[in-house]
């Protein structure tokens, strides 16, 4: 709960940025990264060939705000409520990639929530030398009605 939390505020922070990095490839494309909240086990997840981390972590341009997330009907009509938590990579430029539900509540939600990440654009992590890089995210979406 911990690290995703982390995970949360610090996209949080960093989606305040405004400037924008280069989108140069980094000399190995085959290096999968992680940001400071997560673990090698969770690039094991993606079936990474290698775990460095990552410097600074990926953005999502426009915040957690920017996400299009559709309630499904089906989820609202069985008043389906809860927390789906996504693993994906942020490709160097900027497309998530490799999208897996970690944990869903079904109903719909889980599809809404892969949809929502795929449509996402984010700005790429980066390794210590300000390379851009491949860098793995989890982020958890929540499903609440409002009563």
């Amino acid at each position: 709960m911990h690290n995703f939390l982390f995970t949360v505020i610090l996209l949080t922070m960093a989606c305040s940025s405004t400037k924008t990095p280069p989108f140069n490839q980094h000399p190995h494309p085959e290096q999968i990264y992680l940001t400071s909240s997560q673990s090698a086990d969770s690039a094991t997840a993606i079936k990474s060939i290698d775990a460095i981390l990552a410097s600074e972590p990926p953005v999502l341009i426009g915040g957690l705000s920017s996400l299009k997330i559709r309630y499904p009907e089906r989820a609202r009509e069985r008043s389906v409520q809860g927390r789906v938590i996504v693993q994906f990579v942020v490709d160097v430029e900027g497309k998530a990639k490799k999208i897996k539900i970690i944990k869903g509540i079904g109903h719909g939600c889980d599809g809404a929530a892969r949809n929502a990440i795929r449509n996402a654009k984010f700005i790429p992590g980066k390794d210590a030398d300000g390379n851009v890089i491949s860098t793995i995210m989890t982020l958890p979406i929540n499903f609440y009605l409002g009563m």
